[in-house]
């Protein structure tokens, strides 16, 4: 485990490292081609192009598991790496401010990759966290499913309740708390205030029990038990529905703006060979 650690340690200060050289040769070479008079915009435009399309591969590299090309772990730290690369890049090829409307709409595209890049970095960091703390795996898919038999349970539970109290103290407390966060469409993809939520029921469940007797006790420990499933599966919905969602986000645009940047890249080109 130690051994894994410290080579995990080591790739991640490797591509840092990478990184920052990769960026110091590329700044190099613009002042050379500035110091020399010639085009730069070919060349920052080229450099994007050849960023992204390299970056792009990380997505390739998760579809085609064999032959194991590195781990996916290093794929990603030079995806991030390729990423940042490119907005440096890109501040350099955009030396004014656009003329037309389709600079516009690239320039705004990028920005828009850039943005969703980072905000799945962040994802991609806190999310795993977050879930292992949770202590329970889960399928996104079967979430419904799983919502469905926590609330089945707990009618069950009420049920039960009823027959053996002559109180309505529970069925009455799951009628007017419970009943609509046990539903299988809530929060299905979770909401930032479920766990809160979750918390301030078992509080309220809590101070209901000096009012039970010893069977009714029982009941209500085997409800909070499934509140706090509940709540724990309120929470995989939130991050993995997030972690789903920037997907469908992030990688169209990212194979959007390929495809703009080498048409771009072929009108640029046109227009200097019929310029000359």
């Amino acid at each position: 485990m130690a051994v894994s650690q410290k080579g995990s340690a080591m790739e991640r200060r490797l591509t840092w490292v990478a990184g920052v050289l990769a960026a110091v040769v590329i700044l190099l070479v613009y002042l050379f081609h500035y110091l020399a008079l010639q085009n730069l915009s070919f060349f920052t435009g080229w450099t994007v192009f050849g960023l992204l399309f390299f970056s792009l591969l990380f997505n390739l590299r998760k579809k085609l598991p064999h032959p194991p090309l590195l781990s996916s772990a290093t794929w990603l730290r030079a995806h991030v790496a390729l990423g940042g690369l490119s907005v440096f890049v890109f501040v350099l090829h955009v030396q004014r401010w656009p003329d037309s409307g389709f600079e516009w709409f690239l320039a705004v595209l990028f920005v828009l990759v850039a943005l969703s890049g980072m905000l799945g970095l962040l994802l991609s960091q806190r999310a795993p966290r977050r879930l292992t703390l949770l202590r329970q795996e889960v399928i996104f898919e079967q979430i419904p499913e799983y919502a469905l038999g926590i609330k089945k349970q707990a009618e069950k539970l009420m049920i039960h309740a009823a027959a053996s109290s002559k109180d309505s103290i529970l069925p009455d407390f799951y009628s007017q708390h419970l009943a609509g966060y046990f539903q299988v469409s809530a929060r299905t993809w979770g909401l930032p205030g479920s766990q809160r939520r979750g918390k301030a029921l078992l509080h309220a469940l809590a101070a209901k029990r000096r009012y039970l007797d010893q069977n009714e006790v029982g009941i209500s420990a085997e409800l909070g038990a499934l509140i706090e499933t509940r709540t724990r599966l309120d929470q995989h919905a939130l991050w993995q529905g997030w972690l789903k969602l920037w997907l469908f986000v992030h990688i169209p645009l990212s194979y959007g703006l390929l495809v703009f940047v080498i048409y771009h890249l072929i009108v640029v080109h046109a227009y200097a060979m019929g310029s000359a």
